[in-house]
């Protein structure tokens, strides 16, 4: 099965660096946006947050959309709409950043790495080993389902992309396989 994971593109929160997970904000007008997508993916699966809705709707203008819940972002608690200058002395913050805690008031990090996962491992059940699929979601979520079935297991943060980025994966024996 080949997977495409699309980052959603960029949101004003995220020109500005801002921690912006349970926000739901809008796309920014007159991105460009990528090439080498497939042009008739078997299914199209994207969070419910609309800067992942509006760019997966940008790219696939006449597709059915499949809303995948699990694919949220993290809720970053008080940690939300706050920059890294904000941050960088508060030492929940530094904890977060070395994995030691989630972000106070915020959603549990294991809880969302679990959650995204399990949203991957049932839309993989219900799709054909011969389909293409595209994922319309967001960095998180791309690095928590990389970091847990990726062959090559590699540390969360190595798994990021750029907003509107692809990564592209095949899907086999229940791990996950970077191309190119």
């Amino acid at each position: 099965m080949k997977i495409f994971f699309i980052r959603h593109l960029k949101t004003q929160g995220n020109l500005e660096k801002r921690y912006i997970g349970s926000t739901d904000e809008d796309i920014l007008a007159d991105q460009t946006f990528l090439t080498d997508l497939p042009e008739n993916p078997t299914k199209i699966y994207v969070s419910p947050m609309k800067r992942c809705i509006q760019t997966a709707k940008l790219i696939y203008k006449d597709h059915t959309l499949e809303i995948v819940e699990e694919f949220r972002e993290i809720d970053f608690g008080e940690f939300e709409n706050k920059t890294y200058d904000d941050l960088k002395d508060d030492i929940n913050y530094r904890n977060f950043l070395d994995g030691k805690s989630s972000p106070p008031k915020g959603e549990e990090v294991s809880d969302f790495k679990q959650r995204c996962i399990a949203g991957f491992m049932d839309i993989t059940k219900r799709i054909d080993n011969d389909s293409i699929i595209v994922i319309v979601c967001h960095g998180g979520t791309i690095m928590a389902i990389m970091e847990a079935l990726e062959v090559q297991q590699k540390s969360f943060y190595s798994y990021q992309i750029s907003n509107g980025d692809i990564l592209e994966t095949e899907y086999r024996d229940k791990k996950i396989y970077v191309q190119g």
